[in-house]
């Protein structure tokens, strides 16, 4: 993580989330190949964010894969992990915001890379997605309902994870109203949508695990036992 690691106790979370990066070795591998990894402060925040949205997504999978529910892990963990692959690509050519959802970069980068459709669809299902955008509530509510799972922990984790801070939907709304204050009342679109994915997402697992137990905490205690293994 690209942190200033001082202290005996962040030397050693540093070094538990290199070796999480480690077991994406391919992927990261792919991710340097487009200017996210390679000593750049910048975009060396986007690798952490990556890897923070990955290891909370594939957490909220196996919490809601206990209950029975069918979800294709490998697609939770590449999509997740891949999702800001053209971040770099993106900001170099203008591309912000409400531009980068339709600019459809992300998949042409995984198309050439040779990633499978499934996983592309993973990945480019973040951010400002279109059903954002639907003023029906029932219509909204019917379309969070039938888009596959994997697609929606993935973009509903990544909407909480502000840089690498794991915050609830409310504080990502309220800093993401700070950070570009012209988009204000889209976040507030933005919210709502992103409210009946995660009521859709915890009633699976009956609130055992709430919104609240997916924190920073949770998520490294849960690396830190896939790494000992």
């Amino acid at each position: 993580m690209a942190q200033d690691w001082t202290t005996k106790d962040n030397k050693l979370r540093s070094g538990i989330w290199m070796r999480w990066a480690i077991k994406h070795l391919d992927v990261m591998s792919d991710l340097g190949g487009y200017g996210i990894l390679g000593g750049d402060k910048k975009y060396q925040n986007v690798a952490d964010h990556l890897l923070v949205v990955n290891a909370a997504s594939v957490l909220l999978a196996k919490k809601i894969k206990t209950t029975g529910q069918a979800i294709n892990m490998n697609l939770v963990d590449k999509g997740s992990i891949l999702h800001d692959i053209a971040k770099r690509f993106q900001r170099e050519s203008g591309i912000f915001y409400d531009k980068e959802y339709s600019s459809n970069t992300t998949r042409e980068i995984l198309e050439k890379l040779g990633y499978p459709e499934s996983v592309i669809n993973v990945a480019e299902y973040t951010g400002r997605v279109p059903e954002i955008h639907i003023s029906d509530d029932e219509k909204q509510q019917q379309a969070v309902q039938e888009k596959p799972l994997e697609h929606l922990i993935v973009a509903y984790v990544d909407a909480r994870v502000r840089n690498t801070d794991i915050v609830l939907l409310e504080e990502a709304r309220d800093r993401n109203k700070v950070k570009v204050p012209k988009d204000a009342k889209f976040y507030d679109q933005w919210y709502r949508f992103y409210k009946k994915v995660e009521e859709r997402l915890f009633k699976l697992i009956n609130n055992q695990f709430k919104p609240t137990d997916l924190n920073n905490s949770t998520v490294y205690t849960m690396i830190q036992e896939e790494v000992m293994k």
